[in-house]
């Protein structure tokens, strides 16, 4: 099952993904909710937090996003997939295949 479709991808029944980015270096730009720029960076504060820090640039600058998770154990699966992902396009962490959770 893809990421972006995944049924853990909620947080107090609301969906996740995609992020919703918000621009850090300019101001007036947009907000964007879309799989779209390539990830520069994802962090997490502590192992025991359930929310990721994602940073991504397009072409209209750099932006970051929060994502929260209400299941703690499938976050950190999310987090150790995601840093190898650092450097390619949102769109294929959305196409991450995740298997964790389905029954």
């Amino acid at each position: 099952m893809k990421l972006r479709d995944h049924p853990l991808m909620f947080h107090e029944g609301l969906r996740t993904w995609p992020p919703i980015w918000v621009c850090v270096n300019r101001k007036n730009k947009p907000i964007e909710h879309d799989e779209i720029g390539t990830l520069t960076q994802v962090s997490i504060r502590t192992l025991r937090d359930s929310w990721l820090i994602l940073w991504m640039n397009n072409h209209n600058g750099e932006y970051f996003a929060l994502i929260y998770f209400d299941d703690h154990r499938f976050c950190l699966e999310v987090y150790e997939h995601m840093k190898d992902y650092v450097g390619k396009p949102i769109q294929d962490i959305g196409d991450l295949e995740f298997w964790y959770g389905i029954h």
